[in-house]
């Protein structure tokens, strides 16, 4: 019973954290803390496979980075979807997949052929002075390529765009709406 009684107190310390979502908070209040802040940014989650215009477009437009969370497939990704993200690696506004396979997060860059190119987020390097034009690049190289075969990765994994202009998010849009790119599953919706 004692056990029993243990489980309960820690369930009940984490509820909290588990609380139902809330409105994403402005990044730039977030990362501001002690560091400068560059330009104000505004984060957007697009929920259950779609991204709703009507959120983002407004009359005075905020540098926007858009998170979105997508199932591919049931057991890996599936065929149908590999031209749809090879078509988003080419995007101007792609910042990237957050995905890997279980137990191992990857940052998906690119893709060539049926493999993912990506980055461990789990190797730390040393801070650099990017305004410096001198600046060592081999803290963001590897000495290896990662390659992860599409069919090894698994197929929950997350979209990130970044648009800095309205006319960013309106290419996103016009890219998440071409039926030559998406056929009949479309990685994304946009509704309005």
């Amino acid at each position: 019973t004692h056990t029993h009684t243990h489980r309960k107190e820690r369930t009940r310390l984490r509820s909290p954290r588990c609380s139902s979502p809330s409105p994403s908070p402005d990044v730039s209040q977030i990362i501001s803390d002690g560091l400068p802040v560059l330009a104000p940014l505004r984060a957007h989650f697009a929920a259950d496979c779609s991204l709703a215009r009507s959120k983002l477009e407004t009359e005075v437009w905020t540098p926007t980075f858009i998170a979105a969370p997508l199932r591919l497939g049931l057991r890996g990704i599936t065929d149908c979807y590999l031209q749809p993200l090879k078509a988003f690696f080419k995007l101007p506004q792609c910042a990237g997949i957050m995905g890997g396979r279980p137990r191992h997060a990857l940052y998906f860059i690119g893709v060539q052929g049926k493999e993912l190119l990506a980055l461990d987020p789990h190797i730390c390097r040393n801070a650099v002075d990017i305004d410096n034009p001198l600046f060592p690049l081999e803290s963001f190289i590897g000495h290896a390529p990662r390659k992860l075969h599409i069919d090894d990765a698994d197929p929950s994994l997350c979209l990130g765009f970044y648009c800095e202009k309205l006319s960013d998010f309106l290419c996103v849009i016009a890219f998440l709406s071409d039926k030559s790119v998406h056929g009949d599953t479309p990685l994304l919706s946009v509704v309005p």
